[in-house]
């Protein structure tokens, strides 16, 4: 049973499914409670706007707007969280002899085993915040009138950063986009991340990516500000001398840089953790 079957990857995956389905659904109330109480307190911070800008309805309006797409960037962050948590316990067969032993014995390849562990902590993390992401705006909606989605594509970002004064062209157009895919970038770094880390610790795999993660930020802050003089004159002083086009040009290489750095690194890691996991069946 050496090869790759489908069938079998599917079974892998219900397998799991219904053994774990009563965490799942609790988990995407969880998410669905801390979205809505997000929500909230944006759609007070909305009403504070609108009461300071009575007088200018187009103002209003752009606040509604900008808030709503603040929702969407607290969305992408519980996706985030909700990737990262579920790929630190998506092997929980690694923590254990007892569990090694179950997983040993299931009639199924390690990389069919491996890659129905990484869907459910990664494809069902991203439905699960969906579905949540709907329970908390259709409750938001019931208790405040609000509806995201609806405030969201009345207009798009691009006209949003436009009213609040900044001249956007088919550059920044190309800029936002690449941004997005940094996002994307990042959710496939932190499943590969927090993955690696469920072959590297067998109790507490978030918490310990998660430290090591700050540790990490932490000390590329202090790199950064000792450094920050030179980082200055090699980062930021170059851009007083770019026209628009090199500077354009300038970030849009900075992004894909970000882009195919985080893709690599995910990449490594899930090769790392495959092996890592392959390692416990010989």
């Amino acid at each position: 049973m050496k090869k790759f079957e489908f069938s079998r990857y599917l079974l892998v995956c219900r397998k799991q499914f219904v053994e774990d389905w009563r965490r799942q659904v609790g988990f995407t109330a969880v998410m669905a409670i801390l979205l809505f109480f997000i929500f909230w307190i944006v759609n007070w911070q909305i009403n504070i706007m609108m009461s300071y800008d009575e007088t200018n309805s187009a103002v209003s309006e752009g606040s509604v707007v900008f808030f709503s797409w603040y929702k969407i960037i607290m969305f992408v962050a519980v996706t985030v969280l909700a990737i990262a948590y579920q790929s630190a316990h998506s092997m929980p067969f690694m923590k254990t002899k007892t569990s090694q032993i179950a997983h040993i014995v299931l009639p199924a390849t390690t990389l069919e085993k491996y890659f129905a562990a990484e869907t459910f902590a990664f494809v069902f993390s991203v439905i699960e915040a969906v579905v949540a992401f709907f329970i908390a705006d259709a409750l938001q909606y019931a208790l405040t009138g609000h509806f995201t989605l609806t405030e969201v594509s009345s207009t798009s970002l691009i006209d949003v950063l436009r009213n609040f004064g900044l001249t956007m062209d088919s550059d920044y157009s190309v800029i936002i986009s690449l941004s997005v895919c940094v996002i994307v970038a990042s959710l496939f770094f932190h499943s590969a991340w927090f993955t690696f880390c469920a072959t590297l610790f067998r109790k507490h795999p978030f918490l310990f990516g998660m430290l090591i993660l700050w540790g990490v930020n932490q000390v590329l802050s202090i790199f950064v500000s000792t450094v920050s003089f030179n980082f200055l004159s090699v980062i930021i002083t170059p851009l007083e001398n770019m026209t628009h086009t090199e500077t354009m040009l300038y970030f849009k290489e900075i992004l894909y840089g970000l882009i195919f750095g985080q893709l690599a690194v995910a990449i490594g890691f899930w090769i790392w953790s495959y092996f890592r996991m392959k390692k416990v069946e010989l």
